[in-house]
């Protein structure tokens, strides 16, 4: 017998148990308290001689079993209409683990400081897990939250300082990293190997009311979950916010009035993660009223301890109220034991009435041809495939589309990141405010020859304007070759390699400003400089470029010196940006042979590191964050200043 007890992390713990049993072939008998997919109920009668129990120790039934194999994943002020104290609370959990049969162990986590005050106790042999290797025999490294915005967690797996492996799993918080971490630890205890265990834990998709998804489109993601107690609403909340939503709507209805008024004062900080708060009224849960005990008070010491945007709503108005309050981007999630989880049921049904869909407006850009995406993440768009979402993500048709969308922008005071290949742009983890214009439509993909010169538009990737010169008999582009992005970013940046740039090339330039004004800028009143093109406040819509005849072959042979150069010379193996930083002015030495002198090559801070190959790209190894990337920057940029006096800039653009 297998019992899983504990404040919080029961319900899961037990499920992911009795799936690596499942997925062993042991065919085990399952019991537990929620709902869970891979069971097909809260329970299952199995032939093989394991039974999981999720076992309660809200009323010390608990001490009811004699398990083989437990687990305890912590201990807190709970459940106060049972016990007297914690002191009853302890002596409980010591008095379960006294109830191991003889040669039982018992699994605890680390991170509780009570569960390790009992390991400490030595009353039965145990096992700790959690993130410390210090103090957990079962770890985890190298956490991922949410990698790219999908509903997920990513973490490699140790035990006894051995590396296990790598598991990804289909649920969100480092919270399931810790349940995970006891259901590996029970799997290696009854000689599973870790192959079947990680493909058990990456098979299952939650149990009932735990960020249970009701409802998602574009728009909404509508979420119900238990968490009751603070400690659970803080760490479901902060799981949340590494899906980089817009806005986090939360509502708690408080559960059993003894527990609102012994936990009161620990609400105020389990909210932080809320950008709006609606607070209800208590679900009884069978208890009688106590005297000045209300959702209405619960939310007022809510406010008082620092939450800007809450309020209290009676239950019986909380759907109508929430339909007139949310708004597209918003991740509405209800918490509570009570019946609160109706609202996100009620709420999902009239969101996904195609009647009520105008009830939310979009977006402002209806009128716009191109295309219109809301909340669109960065990460799909950049070469170094990090970044959050963008308010709104417009692709207009063409020049007028732009200008029409230019005006929109200004029209609602959104601000305006101009976006051409993605291959020079850092985006942070929560996105931004405002409007990305993407200049990738067919119209500005456009490339021509004119008059003798060649005529590209902003979004003509390098490699397609190579091309399209050897077609036409020209060269002296091949410089480009190899150099992430389009040409309205080289433009911008005078973007350059084997001691050329494109500023040698362009005989003009169209550009139009941010009221929509469109000009022609002749390469006589251009001021380009190093990395730099001097345009200020305009949008690059098209180069016309100055090439000289040259055969095929001599172009072709270039072309393929300067790709074998970067294959042996940089890492293309792994997202970058390219070079990070440009070469300073006040050393004769490039920012490659800086950092590398200092001793940064394979610096690495999360996913993010200083490639081995090439000291002036920062590349993504997988999962990496924007923070990552941004915290190596500046790491790399304070270290050499100090050994070398050189102060680094950056050629990304970090939003």
């Amino acid at each position: 017998t297998i019992a899983v007890t504990g404040t919080h992390g029961k319900t899961t713990t037990t499920a992911l148990i009795g799936l690596i049993l499942k997925t062993a072939g042991r065919d085990p008998s399952v019991i537990v308290g929620g709902w869970v997919k891979a069971l097909g109920g809260n329970a299952c009668l199995g032939k093989g001689p394991e039974m999981v129990i999720e076992a309660d120790e809200s009323d010390s039934s608990f001490l009811k079993f004699s398990p083989d194999i437990a687990v305890i994943t912590n201990i807190e002020e709970e459940h106060m209409d049972h016990f007297r104290n914690l002191e009853d609370i302890q002596a409980a959990f010591r008095g379960f683990i006294n109830r191991l049969t003889p040669g039982g162990e018992w699994f605890g986590c680390s991170e509780d400081l009570r569960v390790l005050g009992l390991a400490n106790e030595r009353i039965r042999n145990s096992t700790l897990y959690g993130f410390n290797p210090a103090s957990s025999l079962v770890s985890a490294s190298d956490i991922m939250e949410c990698p790219n915005l999908k509903r997920a967690v990513a973490f490699k797996a140790w035990s006894r300082g051995s590396r296990l492996g790598t598991i990804e799993m289909k649920i969100i918080g480092r919270h399931n990293v810790l349940n995970s971490l006891a259901a590996i630890g029970v799997g290696l205890r009854l000689h599973i190997p870790f192959a079947v265990i990680a493909r058990a834990l990456g098979a299952y998709e939650g149990a009932g009311r735990r960020f249970d998804v009701k409802y998602e489109d574009p728009q909404f993601l509508i979420v119900d979950d238990y968490a009751h107690h603070p400690t659970e609403i803080q760490k479901t909340l902060a799981a949340a916010k590494a899906l980089h939503k817009k806005r986090i709507v939360a509502l708690f209805q408080p559960h059993r009035y003894s527990r609102a008024e012994a936990l009161l004062g620990q609400f105020g900080l389990s909210f932080s993660d809320a950008d709006k708060l609606v607070v209800t009224d208590v679900y009884a849960a069978g208890e009688n009223p106590l005297p000045g005990v209300t959702g209405d008070k619960v939310c007022r010491v809510i406010k008082s301890l620092g939450h800007k945007d809450a309020v209290f709503v009676e239950r019986a108005r909380l759907t109508e109220y929430l339909r007139s309050r949310i708004r597209p981007g918003d991740l509405v999630i209800t918490l509570g034991a009570g019946d609160v989880g109706q609202v996100a049921g009620q709420l999902s049904d009239f969101l996904r009435n195609p009647e009520n869909q105008h009830n939310y407006p979009c977006h402002p850009f209806e009128s716009i041809q191109g295309k219109v995406l809301l909340n669109e993440p960065f990460y799909k768009h950049t070469s170094l495939k990090v970044g959050g979402p963008a308010d709104y993500w417009v692709q207009p048709k063409d020049a007028e589309d732009l200008k029409k969308t230019l005006r929109i922008c200004r029209d609602h005071h959104l601000k305006v990141y101009i976006l051409g290949a993605g291959s020079n742009v850092l985006a942070p983890d929560e996105g931004v405010r405002g409007t990305v214009l993407a200049l990738t439509s067919p119209y500005f993909r456009e490339i021509r020859l004119d008059k003798g010169t060649l005529a590209a538009r902003a979004g003509v990737p390098h490699a397609i304007f190579i091309q399209q010169a050897i077609r036409q008999g020209l060269g002296g582009a091949e410089f480009l070759i190899g150099i992430p992005g389009c040409i309205g970013g080289a433009l911008a940046m005078n973007a350059g390699s084997h001691g050329q740039s494109i500023a040698s090339l362009v005989q003009s330039m169209t550009v139009m400003d941010y009221s929509g004004f469109e000009s022609v800028i002749k390469k006589e009143a251009m001021s380009f400089g190093y990395r730099s093109s001097g345009i200020r406040d305009a949008i690059i819509l098209e180069g016309h470029f100055s090439l000289v005849s040259s055969k095929r072959e001599a172009v072709q042979r270039k072309l393929d010196q300067y790709s074998d150069y970067r294959q042996v010379t940089q890492d293309l193996k792994y997202p970058s940006a390219g070079c990070m930083f440009k070469n300073p002015k006040e050393s004769n030495c490039s920012s490659g042979k800086l950092i590398e002198d200092a001793g940064l090559k394979g610096r690495r801070i999360g996913n993010a590191q200083v490639s081995l190959k090439h000291a002036n790209f920062i590349i993504n190894l997988g999962g990496a964050s924007s923070r990552d990337i941004t915290d190596l920057i500046e790491e790399v940029k304070k270290t050499v200043k100090q050994k070398f006096q050189v102060t680094l800039e950056t050629e990304v653009k970090i939003l």
